[in-house]
């Protein structure tokens, strides 16, 4: 997870009244309002406020599935079957891989497409900002990261 002093990361505490309380910004979040913290790439830490549980696995899978049952289809049916057929330990390497992958793959474009967009637009392209930086070299290690496991 990330470190304590890190200026993305928010802590979010659970309650027994299952109500969820953002500790940076002093309120009470739902579901929706921490994806859109992730989406606008702040790490969310999720801890159950008694025992101090880490909940952040579950909070976020809830979220997925949330956006799911809004009709998104973000996973197949099939994929649905096989996952509670052969249960989390014969698939959790495997999608941690392929995500990891995707993930960086998508990253990678995007890098791409904006690069050539700041080449096209010259003098007249925003520079990129801290957080995109940072997301450029997270994505170049794990680039790295891949090829070296791939070498081992």
């Amino acid at each position: 997870m990330a470190k304590p002093d890190d200026p993305e990361r928010i802590l979010i505490k659970k309650y027994a009244n299952r109500r969820l309380y953002d500790t940076r910004n002093s309120r009470y979040v739902n579901l929706r309002q921490i994806a859109e913290l992730v989406k606008d790439g702040h790490t969310v830490e999720v801890v159950d406020a008694t025992t101090g549980e880490d909940l952040t696995k579950v909070i976020l899978t809830q979220i997925i599935l949330e956006e799911e049952k809004d009709r998104r289809d973000l996973l197949p049916v099939g994929f649905l079957h096989q996952l509670i057929q052969y249960g989390e330990s014969a698939y959790e390497q495997f999608l941690e891989s392929v995500f990891s992958a995707g993930m960086a793959a998508y990253r990678n474009a995007q890098q791409q497409m904006e690069s050539v967009w700041r080449t096209w637009m010259g003098p007249w392209a925003p520079p990129p900002s801290p957080t995109q930086e940072i997301e450029a070299l997270k994505a170049r290690i794990a680039e790295l990261e891949a090829r070296l496991a791939e070498k081992r």
